[in-house]
């Protein structure tokens, strides 16, 4: 881990608010990789998108998000945040959500 960072990757978590400290607008995390410090972010703004990952070191506040504690409560903020996802099988549009897998990693998945 390196000490030139302003926030602790261990401590960034799904759902929570980033921003960088010259005043940009915040952005919130979708995914969370601590080994090479750094996140999957979104704004609806398009700033940056959700799968774009970009280094911890370009944020210097981080905004944890008490409200989410548990996988679950990370998906169904994934689900409530993140634009609508659809597929098309067999002819017919399907929408799909974002769920966790075993790792923690965000998937997206067809509706069952």
């Amino acid at each position: 881990m390196s000490d030139d960072l302003d926030i602790d990757p261990d401590a960034v978590d799904i759902g929570d608010g980033l921003k960088c400290a010259e005043g940009q607008s915040a952005v919130a995390v979708v995914g969370v990789d601590v080994e090479d410090q750094r996140v999957k972010v979104y704004t609806p703004t398009g700033e940056y998108t959700v799968n774009r990952w970009v280094s911890m070191d370009l944020f210097s506040v981080h905004r944890p998000n008490e409200a989410i504690q548990t996988d679950a409560d990370r998906e169904r903020w994934l689900n409530e945040t993140l634009p609508r996802a659809y597929t098309c099988r067999d002819g017919e549009r399907q929408q799909m959500d974002y769920a966790l897998d075993e790792a923690g990693n965000v998937q997206r998945v067809v509706r069952a």
